[in-house]
């Protein structure tokens, strides 16, 4: 297995907001590298949820069993008009929104008004834990979110589009 897709972003329904500072999840005909006819939008907004961060989540099974902490796991990303408060992409792994690891790509090699492709080694992750043992096994993800980190909770961004998420065995 070289290349695994682990979400190709075709049906809004299917994800819900990480918070209420995250409006507007649609579908949209812009299409970046992924497979399919459509993207996912949605909006950073200063909801009351006070969070620096806007994204989606959804109910997955995965199973990453066979990929090294160097193979990569990549998303693209539309970030349109600035980047000025993003900090960052990220993309979130795990058993559920409070168990995950999670994969950044910073700001300043995102590309405004492009698609970028985010690139980041399997073993370069954060990891969120909310109980001593609470992470998850690998081969049993259920939890897949993507999402942009802000410089602050009152920071907004209308119209960021994800395309893909798939991870890749690294040629060393």
């Amino acid at each position: 297995m070289e290349h695994m897709t682990l979400e190709s972003f075709e049906t809004a329904a299917d994800f819900t907001a990480l918070s209420n500072d995250t409006t507007g999840i649609g579908t949209v005909r812009k299409k970046g590298f992924g497979s399919g006819s459509v993207g996912l939008s949605f909006d950073k907004v200063d909801g009351t949820g006070n969070k620096a961060y806007a994204g989606i989540s959804k109910a997955a099974v995965l199973n990453l069993r066979g990929f090294k902490p160097h193979d990569k796991i990549c998303w693209t990303i539309f970030i349109p008009t600035e980047l000025v408060n993003v900090a960052s992409s990220f993309v979130r792994l795990g058993a559920d929104a409070n168990n995950y690891l999670e994969w950044r790509f910073a700001d300043s090699s995102h590309v405004v008004d492009r698609w970028t492709l985010c690139e980041v080694n399997l073993g370069d992750c954060y990891a969120e834990a909310s109980g001593l043992g609470r992470l998850f096994d690998i081969e049993k993800i259920t939890y897949l979110a993507i999402g942009v980190n802000f410089d602050a909770s009152t920071n907004a961004l209308a119209g960021i589009v994800v395309d893909e998420v798939y991870v890749e065995k690294a040629y060393l």
